[in-house]
C-alpha cells in the first residue's frame, strides 16, 4: 500500500486534520484500527476519526489514489466538498459547537472552516492532478 499523508493542525478547535491519499482505503483504515465492514476497495474517499489515550483528536480524510485523475476527472468538487462537510461536522460534534444554521444565527464560522479544509485538501490533491494533467 501506497499513501501520501499530510498532517494539519485544526485552527481554534484544535485536534488534527489528515489527508491521507492511499492506493487502498480500507488497508488504510484497518492499519489505523479504524475498522469499516462497509469499505471496500472500490471505496473513493473516506472520512472517520479517531481519539488517543491522552483524549487527543484526529479526522482522517482518505482519497483513492486511483480516484485522483485530471483526465478521468473522478474526483470532482463535489466528491471533495462532501467529505469536507463530513470533516466539519467531526469536528463539531465533538466540541459542542452548532453549525450556526439550526440555530438560526450567522453561520460564518462554519464557511471559514469548509474554507480551511478544502484548501488543505487542495493543498495535497491538486499537485497530483497538475502531474497527471502533464502526462
Amino acid at each position: 500500500m501506497q499513501e501520501i499523508i499530510k498532517k494539519f493542525k485544526i485552527p481554534l478547535y484544535g485536534g488534527n486534520l489528515n489527508l491521507i491519499i492511499t492506493s487502498s482505503i480500507r488497508e488504510s483504515i484497518e492499519s489505523r484500527k479504524m475498522d469499516d465492514s462497509s469499505i471496500d476497495d472500490s471505496t473513493e474517499a473516506y472520512v472517520s476519526e479517531k481519539f488517543d489515550q491522552n483524549g487527543g483528536h484526529t479526522i482522517f480524510v482518505l482519497f483513492n489514489s486511483q480516484s485522483i485523475s485530471f483526465k478521468k476527472r473522478f474526483l470532482t468538487i463535489d466528491s471533495i466538498a462532501h467529505e469536507t462537510k463530513h470533516a466539519a461536522d467531526f469536528i463539531y460534534h465533538h466540541r459542542g459547537v452548532s453549525d450556526g444554521i439550526s440555530n438560526g444565527s450567522l453561520n460564518e464560522h462554519t464557511a471559514y472552516l469548509y474554507g480551511w479544509i478544502l484548501s488543505s485538501i487542495f493543498k495535497v490533491v491538486e499537485p497530483i492532478i497538475y502531474e497527471d494533467r502533464l502526462k
